[in-house]
């Protein structure tokens, strides 16, 4: 979504948020598929059906529904992974664990970065 942002965004604040969102967030599924690939967890190849139909939905808007859209789902998506990733870094595998605790507070960032970056309409 953040790269589709990058093209797509009009309002500057949803540019740069979708770039540091975009920078964090490669530089954590980097580090997570080597946690991944230690410990033979197979990682999914494909985006599920849900977060398909987010993108294909992202890619029809523009303009300010755009800006709205990808905010909004950005707000969701956030808290969804800042509660996956507290329940973890309070979990039993170590590397996992300090995945998640070191990644946290990117995330709280970017959940309150959603707040100034949102369009105003």
């Amino acid at each position: 979504m953040g790269q589709i942002a990058l093209q797509k965004a009009e309002a500057p604040q949803v540019k740069q948020f979708a770039q540091q969102v975009v920078t964090d967030h490669t530089q954590a599924n980097n580090e997570l598929i080597h946690i991944a690939t230690a410990l033979k967890i197979e990682l999914p190849a494909e985006t599920d059906k849900k977060h398909q139909g987010e993108l294909d939905r992202l890619k029809s808007l523009s303009g300010a529904a755009f800006g709205s859209f990808y905010m909004r789902s950005q707000v969701q998506d956030h808290q969804k992974a800042i509660a996956a990733f507290e329940k973890q870094a309070n979990g039993s595998d170590p590397s996992l664990k300090a995945f998640a605790q070191k990644h946290l507070p990117a995330l709280r960032q970017h959940l309150q970065m959603t707040d100034a970056a949102a369009p105003k309409n």
